[in-house]
């Protein structure tokens, strides 16, 4: 996703989620990246922390849930794994992390 400096933000925090959560985050064609100019950095990363932290988590059969289980309990290991990777390489964990 490349989010140019006169993009609306709102619109483009609303697409850079759900190009990431949909289907838990498991398809191959998953929205992993996105490159924003710096001027806009902070905006977008709070529209899109407000928008993740309202994600209901739980049974994907439940109409309130918006994200389900991850695959399988090895595919949750490994993303798990991703994370403390990124945190001990100094990424900043801004939602989540733990099961």
């Amino acid at each position: 996703l490349i989010i140019f400096p006169d993009a609306d933000l709102d619109r483009a925090a609303d697409i850079a989620v759900m190009a990431n959560f949909f289907s838990s985050g498991q398809v191959c064609t998953n929205g992993t990246r996105v490159f924003i100019h710096r001027s806009q950095q902070a905006r977008f990363e709070a529209k899109v922390l407000e928008r993740v932290q309202r994600i209901r988590l739980g049974d994907p059969q439940d109409e309130n849930t918006n994200f389900g289980p991850l695959v399988s309990f090895p595919h949750m290991e490994s993303v798990l794994g991703y994370i403390e990777s990124g945190k001990a390489q100094k990424a900043r964990l801004l939602c989540g992390g733990e099961r």
